[in-house]
């Protein structure tokens, strides 16, 4: 009789580390953050990739690479501060042909001492770049008889040109064109007059990147 209370005690005792183990052994639920939205810009001198927070993120990782299967290069791998990235275009030959692909990747925030959680990051890998074109520069129209020709300087990056003419700055165009790159110079034909205070004529020239891509800042002259 005088064993049972040490007997209950240790019965008790083991209860209480089952019980302890138990919640030891509880794996917390896993996390899966929501894949960032992703912006990619070049232009003559930079890359810039852009994204929109995601919440639960402890930070970002951003890599490049010349197909969606890898291997990635890292352009940033501990991007907290910001959501942008922007490296030199040597990362990006355009001369040659080879648009380079992004992956930005929301990672879930480390433990106090560094250690990984349990989850899944979010991840958007971005298929091409979209170059940011400038305004063309240099619009130079000219009357040729009842004709109007124009040239311009070719626009880095640009794969064709928007090419309009107007009776007016705030008038849907009369007549319109586009031609593809490197071709930097557009003709009207019996669009124009020779004589004296007759229509004025305006012309408009926009850059664009890739087929139905949208088009830079238009250049106007008259």
């Amino acid at each position: 009789m005088k064993r049972i209370p040490a007997i209950l005690g240790t019965t008790l005792c083991l209860l209480g580390t089952t019980r302890l183990g138990a919640q030891r052994g509880t794996a917390p639920p896993l996390v899966t953050l929501s894949p960032p939205s992703v912006a990619v810009y070049a232009t003559p001198v930079a890359v810039t990739v852009s994204w929109k927070p995601v919440s639960g993120a402890g930070y970002y990782t951003v890599e490049q690479a010349t197909s969606p299967s890898g291997p990635w290069t890292p352009l940033a791998v501990d991007a907290r501060a910001g959501t942008q990235v922007t490296a030199p275009t040597a990362a990006w030959n355009a001369g040659a042909g080879t648009l380079y692909y992004y992956r930005v990747s929301a990672m879930l925030p480390l433990g106090p001492r560094g250690e990984v959680p349990l989850g899944e990051p979010g991840v958007t890998i971005v298929p091409r770049v979209t170059p940011r074109l400038n305004a063309p520069l240099g619009v130079d129209p000219r009357q040729e008889g009842p004709d109007i020709r124009l040239s311009w300087v070719p626009v880095p990056f640009a794969t064709s040109y928007v090419v309009t003419a107007a009776t007016g700055t705030q008038v849907p165009p009369t007549y319109g064109t586009e031609v593809g790159a490197p071709v930097t110079e557009a003709r009207f034909s019996n669009v124009a007059t020779t004589s004296p205070g007759q229509q004025v004529w305006w012309v408009s020239v926009a850059a664009r990147y890739g087929a139905g891509g949208a088009l830079s800042v238009p250049t106007t002259q008259k």
